[in-house]
């Protein structure tokens, strides 16, 4: 993927001395975008800047995203067409967030990060600073038991709703890859996560939000018949872009949407 230019990574109006940069992968819906900025807008207590990386596959849905961030001012990059095809969506996410993290986020120099799945929302006020004030990232914590790192324990943060400080990643290696025998961010295991949750031992001392699933009518799958709640804060809508063709897709994005 070719780097960004100068004025893409570095719009003056954008930069910000303090506060957060929040970035939301967009992925052929660009209803859950629209959303989670307006809840974004409504709950968030700290500043920020909001930008959209579309990863989207289909050409009517980039349209329809990027008109949406030109009409709101929000910064758009249209990441260039994914290398990878289904069933590998874990390692198109991770190469979007690579790409995005080495040639947005990490030039800019915002003093805290976080990255977002397009159809997670902030359901409640919440102050982001106050979640790295104690420890320097901040996330639903992903444990893989058996895995294939030294101790065969894999942890790391699942980055559809993962929070960083700056001070801390930029001077270490981030990979948002799946590897390891992990799922999407597994990557940055022995930079970010074994040195502090491993070797010092902090994963009972750190703070991490609990995953509760909610069903939304009978049934027990839960892309299709779920929703979830990340600790009181976020919810989850799952599967918005429907990349696993569930059969009752839209009266899940109806019923989600009267829930927001």
């Amino acid at each position: 993927m070719p780097p960004l230019k100068e004025s893409e990574r570095l719009d003056g109006r954008f930069l910000l001395k303090e506060g957060w940069d929040l970035v939301s992968i967009a992925f052929n819906n660009p209803d859950v975008i629209r959303e989670q900025y307006r809840l974004l807008r409504k709950h968030c207590s700290d500043p920020f800047v909001y930008t959209v990386a579309d990863n989207s596959s289909q050409p009517a849905a980039r349209v329809a995203i990027c008109q949406f961030c030109r009409e709101a001012a929000i910064p758009y990059l249209s990441l260039p067409p994914s290398p990878f095809t289904p069933p590998s969506f874990s390692e198109s996410h991770g190469a979007a967030l690579n790409y995005v993290y080495r040639h947005y986020l990490k030039p800019r120099r915002a003093p805290y990060f976080g990255v977002l799945d397009h159809d997670i929302f902030p359901v409640q006020p919440v102050s982001l600073t106050a979640y790295v004030k104690e420890q320097p990232f901040y996330g639903m914590l992903q444990v893989c038991d058996n895995a294939e790192v030294t101790g065969g324990r894999l942890l790391y943060l699942w980055p559809g709703l993962a929070f960083f400080d700056a001070a801390y990643t930029h001077a270490r290696k981030v990979d948002f890859m799946p590897r390891y025998g992990g799922d999407t961010g597994s990557g940055s295991f022995y930079s970010l996560y074994k040195p502090l949750l491993v070797d010092e031992g902090k994963e009972a001392v750190f703070a991490f939000p609990d995953e509760t699933r909610v069903p939304l009518w009978e049934g027990d799958d839960f892309q299709n018949d779920m929703y979830a709640h990340i600790g009181d804060e976020w919810l989850h809508m799952v599967n918005a872009s429907n990349w696993r063709q569930a059969e009752d897709h839209l009266k899940k994005s109806q019923r989600v949407a009267e829930l927001l």
